[in-house]
This record gives structure tokens, C-alpha cells and sequence, in this order.
């Protein structure tokens, strides 16, 4: 029933025709969208991340500002692989907060192998 109303208003010139944007435009639309969505999903990861992390008594951001900055995932792949020593991963590449972060209690928790493998 709408479909023929719609199509009567519209032989009578009652209504204008919708605005299609040219095609580079409504591809740079789409692009910006696809854009947002990923941004989000990553966002998303990170803070699942995080609290694979938190709820292993693994507290990263205590040590690197950013743990997905310079010196975060260096610790992360060193959680990974097995690496415990907070000698070891004080010495990582990357900025710390201060001169001596204070790894040692920060990373004292227990990674589950289930949970390496999800990382």
C-alpha cells in the first residue's frame, strides 16, 4: 500500500528525489565507516586484553603508560613466552614511569596456558 502512495506522489512531482552522492564519495564514505568499525573492534581487543591480564593478577599499567605502546607488548611477548624474571623485563626497550619501574610485584600473577594462547 506505501509502495503505491509513494510511487503516486511521486508522478505527481510532490516529492524531490532522494540525494545520492557521487560514487568517489560514497566510497569514501563507506572507507570512513569500515574505518570507525575497526577502530572500535580494536579498542574492544585492548581492553579484553587488559583484563586477560588483570585477571591473571598481571598489572601492566602500572609499569608502561601505554601496554600497547613501546615497551608493553616487548613485556607481553616475554609473559607469553614463559619470561617471570621483572629483572628481565625492566630491562625491556621502551619508556617506563621513572627510572626504575617497578616491575617486580606488577607482574606476579598467573597466566594460564589457555590464556597465552588467546593473546
Amino acid at each position: 500500500m506505501d509502495a503505491v502512495w509513494l510511487r503516486k506522489i511521486a508522478e505527481r512531482q510532490m516529492i524531490r528525489a532522494s540525494f545520492v552522492p557521487l560514487s568517489p564519495i560514497r566510497r569514501f564514505q563507506d572507507l570512513t565507516r569500515y574505518r570507525a568499525a575497526l577502530v572500535s573492534d580494536r579498542t574492544g581487543e585492548k581492553s579484553r586484553v587488559e583484563k586477560l591480564l588483570e585477571d591473571a593478577r598481571i598489572k601492566l599499567s602500572v609499569v608502561a603508560s601505554d601496554i600497547f605502546g613501546v615497551s608493553g607488548p616487548a613485556m607481553l611477548d616475554q609473559l607469553i613466552g614463559g619470561q617471570r624474571d621483572p629483572k628481565v623485563l625492566a630491562q625491556l626497550p621502551g619508556p617506563g614511569r621513572g627510572p626504575n619501574p617497578p616491575v617486580g610485584r606488577s607482574v606476579r600473577g598467573l597466566l594460564h596456558p589457555t590464556i597465552t594462547r588467546s593473546c
